[in-house]
């Protein structure tokens, strides 16, 4: 998660032409959040609640990293 923070952070203050591989970059991070969250989930390491709140904390970041990539098109 504090990759992901920095990245944003390095994206917002960046200039225009360096945000897209930033925020590329943020998207792998999620991923790889996405796989730790599946494997604390068949370790029973974290409740089903705890899961769903984090995957769709996830999400809400994909959604708004995708529109952010989108307006830099």
């Amino acid at each position: 998660l504090y990759t992901v923070l920095e990245l944003l952070l390095r994206a917002t203050y960046s200039s225009r032409s360096h945000k897209p591989p930033l925020l590329q970059d943020v998207n792998v991070e999620l991923e790889i959040l996405r796989h730790e969250l599946r494997l604390a989930r068949d370790l029973k390491l974290l409740s089903d609640r705890q899961i769903e709140h984090a995957t769709r904390a996830i999400d809400a970041v994909g959604k708004q990293v995708g529109g952010w990539l989108r307006s830099l098109g």
